[in-house]
């Protein structure tokens, strides 16, 4: 029986890790949902990041991977605290000299930073990498100011199936352990 608690323990302490998550969230979303500028317009894209994953805080460091020509981010790094929303900005100007039905592609990263006043601890280190497209139009377009909820990543949603599926198998193996230990009656 206290075998059969240690393995459940162990498997639990191995996923753990797996189900924390950051979030980092936008209205504006790859292709579905483009950024609609004018030429030579420049607009703020507020970005929502979340901590569901250190009750203790964390810094996020963003960073623009591609697009870096018509996009910067304000802050390079932010202070998230546990449970809390916290908007961060990035500046997006169109090129003067673009045409009509240009399309340019932003993609940006946010990676946790490792904290400082955690040696000897093991931490499993989080980014979300996101995109989306800037459309040039030809009239200004109406845009709704507030970010939606964050989309958490995708180790939230793979750590809870991860989880479910060795609580099944662990559940199977004492069910079938139960059975061939229990006599059978005539």
């Amino acid at each position: 029986m206290v075998t059969k608690f240690l393995v459940i323990g162990i498997l639990v302490m191995f996923v753990l890790p797996l189900i924390s998550a950051i979030g980092v969230g936008s209205i504006y979303t790859g292709s579905e949902s483009p950024l609609k500028l004018l030429p030579g317009e420049e607009k703020i894209v507020f970005l929502e990041l979340q901590n569901w994953d250190d009750e203790d805080g964390i810094t996020l460091e963003g960073e623009i991977l591609t697009g870096m020509d018509i996009a910067s981010l304000k802050d390079s790094e932010t202070k998230v605290p546990y449970q809390q929303k916290v908007n961060t900005e990035m500046v997006v100007k169109a090129p003067a000299d673009a045409s009509i039905g240009d399309v340019y592609n932003i993609e940006y990263i946010f990676r946790q930073v490792p904290g400082e006043d955690r040696e000897g601890t093991l931490s499993f280190i989080q980014s979300i990498k996101r995109n989306f497209d800037v459309l040039i139009v030809e009239e200004a377009v109406q845009e709704p100011p507030a970010p939606p909820a964050p989309e958490r990543g995708f180790m939230i949603g793979f750590g809870w199936v991860i989880l479910l599926i060795l609580i099944i198998i662990v559940v199977i193996i004492l069910v079938k352990r139960k059975k061939s230990s229990t006599p059978i009656k005539k």
